[in-house]
């Protein structure tokens, strides 16, 4: 029920629906003999904001991936934002939304599969490819817009008053 209906959104394209989401995390997502990525997400400055009479509520927080295997230290692979939209149904809150903002990339190529989180995460060169001849990360970020929303017009062409 946690992500039935829900959206998951990065810098790619939005994927919907619990089975969406779960096959998204299969392909991109290195998992070890204990069944994890052996990685934790430490989440901070947590901010909830509910609207009860509608029943739904935001949230903003930071959260810092660390990482840690046999042969690698403890250290950080990810640093961003998250913002999420809940709605409560059937007196249990689930989540509409959840939008990911990685905006520090370190080392990841323990955590993620190459080719799929590529094509996910980033658009043309961002920050979770590498060049193929240094493999070095690439030089700058990629921004996308995801919508644009217009004002509207009335036929004679003037914005609406209030």
């Amino acid at each position: 029920m946690l992500l039935t209906d829900a959206t998951f959104a990065g810098s790619g394209e939005p994927v919907s629906g619990r089975q969406a989401i779960e096959k998204m995390f299969q392909d991109m997502l290195i998992v070890y003999a204990d069944g994890t990525p052996r990685t934790r997400h430490v989440t901070t400055n947590i901010a909830i904001e509910v609207n009860e009479q509608a029943g739904t509520a935001v949230s903003r927080s930071y959260v810092t991936v660390l990482q840690a295997l046999p042969d690698l230290p403890l250290q950080p692979i990810a640093g961003g934002r998250y913002h999420g939209r809940f709605e409560r149904r059937d007196e249990q809150w689930c989540f509409v939304e959840r939008r990911v903002h990685v905006n520090l990339v370190g080392d990841v190529s323990r955590h993620l599969r190459e080719i799929p989180a590529q094509r996910w995460f980033s658009q043309g060169p961002g920050p979770f490819q590498t060049s193929p001849t240094t493999d070095t990360p690439a030089s700058r970020p990629v921004f996308r817009t995801i919508a644009v929303v217009e004002p509207e017009t009335s036929p004679s062409g003037a914005e609406p008053g209030p």
